[in-house]
């Protein structure tokens, strides 16, 4: 098999590749239903859902983040990062992204997020898909 002809196979095949693993991700607005977090489910609406959601996330978030591990390594003063996260298919937390100013509160903003329970998966048309969220954790730290 000449170069050109591997080339082309190898581009051909991490084509494919791609397509196979890619999955269509939707912002919580564009669902049809948002992800329903365990003790929402009583809720009526799309805006009412997302505002469970929300407090839910937020209450665990306050009850787990861990805001020492900013001063045990030395930072101080107003602080945050950023997670983005998906709820996958099966309403478990996927993939997980942090930004921060220490690779420890990245740790920490992804340990907690990945505290969140098993929920309902978000719809769109009627089958299960992958939601996408973003969650600025912010806080201070006194010097």
């Amino acid at each position: 098999m000449n170069l050109k002809l591997k080339l082309i196979f190898i581009m051909f095949s991490a084509l494919i590749m791609s397509a196979c693993v890619s999955t269509k991700e939707y912002n919580a607005v564009l669902v049809d239903r948002p992800p329903v977090y365990p003790g929402c489910e009583d809720r009526e609406g799309n805006d009412a859902i997302n505002n469970c959601f929300s407090q839910k996330v937020n209450k665990l978030v306050r009850k787990n983040f861990n805001s020492n591990v900013a001063s045990e390594n030395g930072l101080t003063g107003r602080l945050s990062i950023g997670v983005s996260y998906h709820i996958n298919k099966e309403g478990k937390v996927g993939q997980v992204n942090v930004s921060g100013p220490h690779p420890a509160l990245i740790r920490e903003g992804e340990r907690v997020i990945k505290k969140l329970p098993v929920m309902q998966a978000g719809r769109k048309d009627g089958k299960p898909v992958v939601t996408k969220y973003y969650l600025p954790i912010k806080f201070i730290v006194a010097e």
